[in-house]
């Protein structure tokens, strides 16, 4: 197995990145941890607590997604995943010693990824992401199926700096 760690500030593409690379399953943690907060459960509102009050989830709770999550016998890529040393013990847990693990780290110009960030929106159906001043949602309506399109809270220079 083959596993790709993508680290790097919000909107510096790795998602997009990861779209781009179909031979690998993309684990996006914040995609994770948005549907633990949608599913209602008792994680997902301590989740959305955290997250409400400006606050990234503790690394225990964080392993314990990715853990539930984590596919077996696929390549692998961690988007946003591990962040900090923590994490990196769990992540050493996740992945056996024996899987081949690349680290690639997005660098952006800060002032790209506040543009990226302030005038991002997503689809809320397809997950397409779309930008207000180079593919802007008409109606606010996805380009690409029709779906609703949301801003996500965590889409501001506040969460970029954090």
């Amino acid at each position: 197995m083959t596993h790709l760690v993508f680290i790097g500030a919000p909107g510096a593409g790795k998602g997009t990145v990861a779209k781009q690379l179909p031979e690998y399953l993309q684990l996006s943690t914040g995609d994770m941890l948005r549907a633990e907060v949608g599913s209602g459960s008792e994680l997902g509102n301590e989740i959305k607590a955290c997250i409400d009050n400006g606050h990234f989830v503790s690394d225990e709770m964080m392993f314990s997604i990715l853990k539930s999550n984590l596919p077996k016998d696929a390549d692998l890529i961690f988007d946003g995943y591990p962040r900090n040393t923590a994490q990196i013990k769990f992540f050493e847990e996740l992945v056996p010693n024996n899987e081949d693990v690349k680290v690639i780290f997005f660098n952006v110009d800060l002032d790209l990824l506040t543009d990226r960030i302030v005038n991002r929106s997503t689809c809320g159906k397809c997950g397409e992401i779309q930008h207000t001043k180079t593919n802007p949602a008409v109606d606010d309506k996805c380009n690409k199926c029709g779906g609703e399109i949301t801003v996500r809270k965590d889409d501001n220079v506040d969460a970029l700096v954090a």
